[in-house]
């Protein structure tokens, strides 16, 4: 397709797709004629994920090319779902605070434990660290057993969420199958956490239905 249909095709103005040829987010189309290309569907699964990315996600230009740049390297799916994770998570500070190390203890033992298979230099282990840290300071009753409670939802969902994955895709499919899944897994798994609440405290407090 030339880039007019492109362009109606995948609902991105032409100018967008020009600039994103430009900053590499893009791959060139087959050139036809000097000033003419051919785009195929796979610059139309590149353009869903780009805006899968720069939308839902609400990632930068320059966390989308990290993404872009590990999915087309030597690497594996792991290492761009990693990636992707890290830009999601975002980098915490690495100014040292109170509890830290405290917090890294006991997510270390959960995640030997569980025996999971994880990067402990990931965004996420960071943002897991930095939580529990901040739970030290709160007078939340928080304690090591409840954490692994935790800890085991956890992994029952994040196996929930591979299972929806269609691994026999395209990359950038399943790139796009993974932040969707995550981003609508997170509010799904929130509002339902706060009726569940709601329903707690009625039963705690031996209040009738509403």
């Amino acid at each position: 397709m030339r880039m007019a249909e492109l362009s109606s095709t995948s609902g991105v103005s032409i100018p967008t797709i020009k600039y994103y040829l430009r900053e590499g987010l893009l791959p060139p189309g087959r050139h036809t004629r000097a000033n003419q290309a051919r785009y195929s569907e796979v610059h139309l699964t590149r353009l869903k994920l780009i805006a899968v990315l720069s939308g839902i996600a609400r990632l930068s230009l320059a966390e989308i090319k990290v993404i872009l740049a590990e999915l087309e390297g030597p690497g594996s799916v792991i290492d761009t779902m990693a990636a992707m994770q890290n830009a999601l998570a975002g980098r915490p500070s690495r100014e040292a605070e109170p509890h830290t190390e405290e917090s890294r203890a006991i997510l270390d033992a959960i995640v030997d434990e569980r025996q999971w298979i994880v990067r402990r230099d990931s965004a996420a282990y960071e943002a897991a660290v930095r939580v529990l840290a901040e739970l030290h300071t709160t007078d939340l009753h928080w304690d090591g057993a409840m954490i692994a409670e935790y800890a085991a939802h956890a992994e029952a969902m994040g196996a929930l969420d591979v299972q929806t994955l269609n691994f026999n895709g395209a990359p950038d499919d399943l790139l796009v199958q993974m932040v969707r899944g995550t981003l609508l897994r997170r509010q799904l798994v929130d509002a339902l956490v706060l009726l569940a609440q709601q329903h707690s405290t009625r039963v705690r407090l031996g209040v009738e239905k509403p």
